[in-house]
């Protein structure tokens, strides 16, 4: 009778342990699904902050649309020349506010007083397609496949002294169950 209480003790001392472990990954699992999001979300709230600066803080200029491009796939851009002190500048603008411009438009354009280049016009932001979907992808990611990254419980508790799953198998009883039957003699 010892035995038998020792080894379901045994039993289920595994099984807790099976268990806590488990819970460690699934824990884990979220909470690196969760910064995945979290930084997509703050990425882009961080990039449109710093598109916005360039308004309040970058200097001014009147600049001219020299090309418009709208492509069948991907970004519709735009190149501006525009002047920094006496020195001409021309830069390209991702646009994505739905604003048709023309060759030859003025536009407003903002750019960073210590980088010339990084520019943003007053309707565009310019925000680069590499940092959006550098920000987007890993989140489509953790979005579909996070919540199947903590491994399913198995509901058989492991064999204590091996470790492993015990095998289901149907066996035939070595005796019957009725040891008055005829079928034991």
């Amino acid at each position: 009778m010892n035995r038998a209480r020792a080894r379901l003790g045994a039993d289920e001392q595994a099984w807790n342990r099976v268990l806590r472990k488990r819970s460690w990954r699934s824990v884990t699992a979220t909470v690196l699904w969760l910064l995945v999001l979290a930084s997509a979300v703050l990425g882009m709230i961080t990039a449109d902050a710093s598109a916005d600066t360039l308004l309040v803080s970058g200097m001014r200029a009147v600049g001219r649309v020299a090309e418009v491009t709208d492509p069948r796939r991907g970004t519709p851009t735009m190149t501006v020349d525009y002047q920094v002190g006496v020195t001409p500048r021309r830069a390209v603008v991702n646009r994505d506010s739905g604003v048709a411009y023309q060759v030859g438009d003025l536009v407003w354009v903002y750019y960073d007083p210590i980088d010339p280049q990084r520019v943003r016009t007053a309707e565009e932001r310019n925000h680069s397609d590499a940092l959006k979907w550098g920000l987007i992808c890993p989140a489509l990611v953790a979005l579909v496949f996070g919540p199947w990254s903590a491994p399913l419980p198995d509901p058989r508790p492991p064999d204590v002294n091996s470790g492993k799953r015990p095998e289901v198998r149907q066996e035939l009883p070595s005796q019957p169950r009725n040891p008055g039957s005829t079928l034991a003699r």
